[in-house]
């Protein structure tokens, strides 16, 4: 039989140069959509991700890495069609799944097709935003994720506090805040556990012209504090925007917020990257007093009057 996706995996840096490109999928995507009885057009790129995403007519087609990418998705995977599913059993705006499972071509390629939105990432058009569209725009979001936080947990994933605690992306950051940020780890109390998107970046939040809200990509959920939630909707999404703040968190003190936000920071499978991109490089934190008081600070300057 012909391969239908004849490239060699040997580990990651394999996968990355074949993930985005159409040419390289259109084979794979065709065979998918046959066998779903759906109607196939030339795929176009996607924002670039881990996975390989792209446009197809009325749809978006998911294929996640198989494991000789060096990472097995598997439960990235069931992690996504499942928080799917619940979320829009809740009520939740998510896309519709059309497809989803898993085809065996020398390797075994899981898959998902989706009904495509016909909006665009909350980033693109944020700027554009008049502030009481900002505002209730932040109002719906927060809505959403307290629905979230209502579903069953993910299950499969590293327990949170495991992952953090062996989590390598802290390297960069001075010896004493590694020690600090270890010692933390090792005191806290058991963890609450919510189902927690974990990734409510600019890009995965669309809004359609209606203005029509969407919540996509819930392959990195996770069973977290509702805290490990903020970081990237404070730094990434509304990019400290004020009133995207203070529609979404209402009456908190910047105090509290900073707070939450460092305690979500800490856990984050990305926090070392979300600090790195949103706040400063790491070398300017030789504690994590500078990193709260530094969000105490944005917070302040957010909420003054003026």
């Amino acid at each position: 039989m012909h391969e239908l996706f004849p490239y060699a995996l040997d580990g990651w840096a394999s996968w990355s140069r074949v993930f985005c490109s159409p040419e390289c999928f259109t084979p794979l995507a065709r065979c998918l959509f046959e066998r779903e009885h759906l109607p196939f057009t030339a795929l176009e790129p996607c924002r670039p991700g881990t996975n390989a995403v792209f446009r197809s007519g009325a749809y978006i087609v998911k294929i996640y890495a198989p494991a000789e990418a060096g990472v097995d998705f598997r439960t990235d995977f069931e992690t996504e069609l499942s928080g799917l599913h619940n979320a829009a059993q809740n009520g939740i705006p998510v896309p519709e799944v059309v497809a989803a499972g898993a085809i065996e071509d020398r390797r075994l390629f899981r898959y998902l097709i989706l009904r495509r939105i016909e909006g665009v990432p909350f980033g693109d058009i944020r700027d554009s935003l008049g502030i009481r569209e900002k505002r209730n725009a932040a109002r719906e979001i927060r809505s959403f994720v307290d629905r979230l936080h209502a579903l069953p947990p993910p299950e499969g994933k590293p327990e949170v506090l495991s992952a953090a605690r062996a989590n390598e992306r802290w390297r960069l950051f001075p010896e004493p805040f590694r020690r600090e940020h270890a010692d933390y780890l090792a005191n806290l109390p058991a963890l609450p556990r919510r189902f927690v998107h974990g990734d409510l970046t600019a890009d995965n939040v669309l809004m359609t012209p209606e203005r029509k809200l969407f919540l996509i990509d819930f392959a990195d959920a996770v069973a977290a504090p509702p805290e490990y939630e903020l970081p990237p909707i404070v730094c990434d999404l509304f990019a400290f925007e004020p009133p995207l703040l203070e529609a979404f968190f209402d009456q908190q003190s910047a105090e509290e917020l900073a707070g939450q936000c460092v305690r979500g920071l800490l856990l984050h499978d990305f926090g070392a990257n979300i600090i790195q991109d949103a706040l400063s490089d790491p070398a300017a934190f030789p504690g994590i007093g500078v990193l709260r008081k530094r969000l105490t600070e944005k917070f302040i300057s957010v909420f003054s009057p003026g």
